[in-house]
């Protein structure tokens, strides 16, 4: 505390004032000093609150004021949370001003460097932001180059192999009666391999044009689609005795020709990977569920959705659980090509269109108990 007293506005203060006062300051000689002899440097400032004050007998308030001052042998930047208030005479006029003050200069300098501190992380989150951008707009048309590098690679390389188909023919026709038996075995092999590798570039095609987003989606009839497969399927049903359940399913958002392809991958698998001797059973059944009963990852605005969960269920040779995610990774295959037919691209364009349609899916299995696989797709309100 601090007190000018008087005309002459004497001043006096406490020891907890002295502090503030520095050590090569006004101390001692402040103490019964005339305020103008003592504050030369800011009583242009000080002395108008002074005269407020006086005149009007109300107080004043300010909080972490700048009012720089000498001590320390030098003018110091010094702040101050501080109030005026009049104090009254013997005979109740004005005697003085009381001054309560604490200095706020440590935590003015603090909030100032972590004011800095803030400026500069924000800096650097929009610095590391615009870096992320960049990269993912790098990605994204990396990815788009690599897809359409894909499909004109794939769709270039369709007239060679069915030019090697043609000539291939050809030559067995007109050589046949000169090839021995090792002869035949060449040709067979080089035909398994030319087709094998026709296969290969029509699924490259396929997920190369999966991979480029869908701008047209529409209501798709699931029941319809899942007729169209069984009917695009028909050969191979019929030829494994397959069996294939479904009924009520619903009519979600999306795009009517990926949609269709995905789930033909689904039960085309369903039925190749049978348990030998026993025909193929697939149970196709569909519900409404929460984002938050979704057995993945999801984020929290995800969790609030409502999603379409329809399942495609065999009971063939299933997989070890440990492999449920690696399976949709592209050319991955968890069995020889002796034992059954395919390139591995299939459930990569499962995963695709699932993704191309904001959607999920999920698979479960062990051995020999089956395979399950949870597709779901965001309930769009109409």
């Amino acid at each position: 505390m601090f007190l000018w007293w008087g005309t002459d506005l004497i001043q006096f203060y406490n020891d907890a004032y002295r502090p503030s006062l520095g050590n090569e300051g006004k101390h001692p000689a402040a103490l019964g000093q005339k305020g103008k002899d003592c504050w030369p440097e800011i009583w242009d400032v000080i002395y108008p609150l002074i005269q407020q004050v006086q005149t009007t007998g109300e107080a004043t308030w300010h909080e972490d004021q700048l009012v720089p001052i000498f001590r320390n042998g030098k003018i110091e930047d010094v702040y101050w949370t501080f109030s005026y208030s009049a104090v009254l005479n013997d005979l109740g006029a004005f005697g003085g001003v009381l001054v309560t003050c604490t200095e706020t200069t440590e935590k003015v300098n603090h909030l100032r460097l972590l004011a800095e501190s803030e400026d500069q992380l924000h800096f650097a989150i929009e610095a590391r932001d615009l870096d992320l951008l960049k990269k993912i707009e790098e990605l994204e048309r990396s990815n788009r180059n690599l897809e359409e590098f894909a499909y004109a690679a794939s769709h270039d390389l369709k007239e060679p192999i069915r030019k090697i188909h043609y000539f291939a023919d050809r030559l067995k026709i007109s050589l046949e009666n000169k090839f021995n038996e090792e002869d035949k075995k060449y040709f067979e092999r080089m035909n398994a391999a030319a087709k094998r590798m026709g296969s290969l570039i029509d699924d490259l095609l396929s997920y190369s044009e999966i991979s480029m987003q869908p701008k047209l989606f529409e209501k798709v009839d699931m029941n319809h689609v899942i007729r169209q497969v069984i009917n695009d399927l028909e050969l191979t049903i019929e030829e494994k005795g397959a069996k294939i359940d479904f009924n009520n399913l619903p009519v979600i958002h999306g795009h009517q020709r990926q949609v269709q392809q995905a789930f033909q991958n689904l039960l085309s698998n369903a039925i190749k990977f049978h348990k030998p001797g026993r025909h193929p059973e697939v149970h196709i059944t569909a519900k409404k569920v929460s984002g938050k009963d979704i057995p993945l990852h999801v984020s929290s605005e995800e969790q609030q959705k409502w999603y379409h969960l329809i399942e495609v269920t065999d009971d063939g040779i299933g997989f070890e659980e440990s492999e449920a995610e690696k399976i949709f990774n592209v050319f991955t295959r968890l069995h020889g090509n002796s034992e059954y037919k395919g390139t591995g691209i299939g459930l990569s364009i499962v995963r695709k269109v699932t993704e191309n349609h904001h959607g999920f899916v999920k698979a479960t299995g062990s051995p020999g108990n089956g395979a399950s696989f949870e597709v779901y797709f965001p309930v769009i309100k109409q």
